[in-house]
């Protein structure tokens, strides 16, 4: 994430250049200079703050995964993606994933 992030700011035009992030801080923060504080939200996160999330929204004992064989695979005539709306962790009890080509 820290490589991605200089690497970034490397760039001047182009897509996620350094121009971009000074603009996304301009639009979102109203203060492009918030670029030179934001990437220590980051850095601080503890050990403590992953857990506290990771019971916060993953509080299902258990996660279902369902896979389509190779036979259903082939034979989908679909080829559009299924995709959820919202997917809020506290009240699904099962995730199943489809993969469709």
């Amino acid at each position: 994430m820290e490589t991605e992030f200089f690497t970034d700011l490397q760039n001047f035009g182009g897509f996620n250049g350094r121009a971009d992030q000074l603009n996304y801080f301009n639009v979102m923060a109203g203060d492009p200079s918030c670029i030179n504080s934001d990437f220590n939200r980051y850095i601080n996160v503890t050990l403590e703050d992953v857990k506290k999330v990771a019971e916060d929204l993953l509080d299902s004992p258990r996660v279902e995964l369902s896979v389509l064989n190779e036979k259903e695979f082939k034979s989908s005539k679909s080829t559009s993606i299924d995709r959820l709306r919202c997917l809020n962790l506290k009240e699904s009890k099962n995730l199943f994933l489809r993969y469709l080509s």
